[in-house]
This record gives C-alpha cells, sequence and structure tokens, in this order.
C-alpha cells in the first residue's frame, strides 16, 4: 500500500509538529523547574512532593 505524495507530505508536516511540540514541553517543563526553585529561594515556600506529580 503506497500513501499518495499529498499524504506522505503531510504525514512528514504533522511528524515534525510532533517533534516541536515535545521539545516545547521539554522546554517548560525545565523553566517550571526553574521558576519553582526561584520561587521557594525567593519566599521560603517548601515544595510539597506528592506520590504522583504531573510533569
Amino acid at each position: 500500500m503506497t500513501l499518495r505524495p499529498q499524504l506522505r507530505r503531510r504525514n512528514r508536516e504533522l511528524a515534525t509538529d510532533l517533534a516541536l511540540a515535545i521539545a516545547q514541553l521539554q522546554q517548560l517543563a525545565l523553566t517550571n523547574e526553574q521558576l519553582r526553585a526561584v520561587l521557594e529561594a525567593a519566599s521560603n515556600v517548601t515544595n510539597i512532593q506528592t506520590e504522583q506529580r504531573l510533569i
């Protein structure tokens, strides 16, 4: 089964979009961690760890 050129192109575009979205999520996770550290240091706020933490 072969995909038509339009479908192949769209598939590549979606794969690229997915890779960019993953990179953005990773960057946001890093930024979030940095902001948490700054907040804790600036205001003596303690991070309460839970067993399940969304990252």
